[in-house]
């Protein structure tokens, strides 16, 4: 298994839960390490285009969200997803933190959509985006940070991120949240301009 494993949804027997679990346990850790952690985030982000040939940006259809470290509650939660409007049909896991930690990570990340879109930035067609944190926190001690996503058949336009704006939406994020500072934030938006950088995404075994 890889630590940019992407898996497709439905997933149903035992050996995708194995392959499942071995990928939370590659998963970094980013407890501390915020700048890491969207970095991470925006070069998987960037690597859709490529793991689906002839795409455009524009038809992601992507969703961010939190669940246990346990692979089988993964795979329920990623499942409900495409039953639901959402329709996704790919997962892949980020990264892992603390529990502690991930309503705190959460909401800088729903900040950061949000400025985002608001700015027409935001690079992929649609981003699921809440102004709260929906549902319980995992009553396991880490947590999986993952990314689920369809394409569309249509495509937004979205302008890309100038060095200007990221600070602007760095400074922004950091007023609102507690404990981050402006240039921790814009050392990881800083490679919404690097579409190039990017993770080489990986299909799972069929």
């Amino acid at each position: 298994m890889h630590e940019n494993q992407v898996y497709r949804i439905p997933m149903i027997g035992n050996r995708e839960l194995d392959w499942l679990e071995q990928s939370i346990k590659l998963a970094r850790n980013y407890d501390d390490h915020i700048a890491r952690a969207l970095i991470r985030t925006i070069k998987v982000i960037h690597g859709l285009k490529d793991f689906h040939k002839q795409t455009h940006p524009g038809q992601f259809d992507i969703y961010i969200g939190r669940c246990s470290n346990r692979a089988d509650q993964l795979i329920k939660r990623w499942q409900a997803h495409h039953k639901s409007s959402k329709k996704h049909d790919h997962g892949i896991v980020l990264f892992t933190c603390s529990t502690k930690r991930v309503k705190h990570l959460e909401e800088i990340g729903i900040k950061i959509l949000q400025a985002l879109k608001a700015r027409g930035t935001l690079c992929v067609g649609c981003a699921n985006i809440h102004s709260s944190s929906a549902g319980k926190l995992p009553s396991s001690t880490h947590a999986v940070i993952y990314l689920t996503w369809r394409v569309k058949e249509e495509s937004e336009e979205w302008d890309k991120a100038t060095t200007p704006l990221i600070y602007e939406i760095a400074s922004e994020v950091a007023s609102q949240v507690d404990d981050v500072k402006t240039p921790q934030l814009a050392r990881g938006l800083k490679y919404l301009k690097r579409l190039s950088t990017k993770v080489k995404l990986v299909r799972s075994p069929d």
